[in-house]
């Protein structure tokens, strides 16, 4: 199942949203199996007008993503709940 095609309570809730540092996220581009990250730092480009994070992976390893590549990672899981007892 394509994370994409999962149905959120609130479209506005997933596109203005913002991370908070302890965060569990995941990658919004990702597929299966889905790694999750924890927001340790933000910070923001008035400039460029974006916000970018820094996770720490499950596996260990930490990286710098925008605002836009993230998902919150609980509701994923309840969208993945929901889609499942269909």
């Amino acid at each position: 199942m394509d994370v994409k095609s999962l149905k959120f309570e609130s479209d506005s809730d997933r596109e203005n949203r913002l991370m908070k540092i302890g965060e569990l996220v995941i990658r919004a581009y990702s597929h299966y199996p889905l790694t999750i990250g924890m927001v340790l730092s933000e910070a923001e480009d008035e400039e460029m007008g974006y916000i970018s994070y820094e996770i720490m992976w499950a596996d260990g390893s930490c990286t710098n993503e925008l605002d836009v590549e993230l998902d919150n990672a609980e509701w994923i899981l309840n969208a993945l709940k929901r889609e499942e007892n269909k």
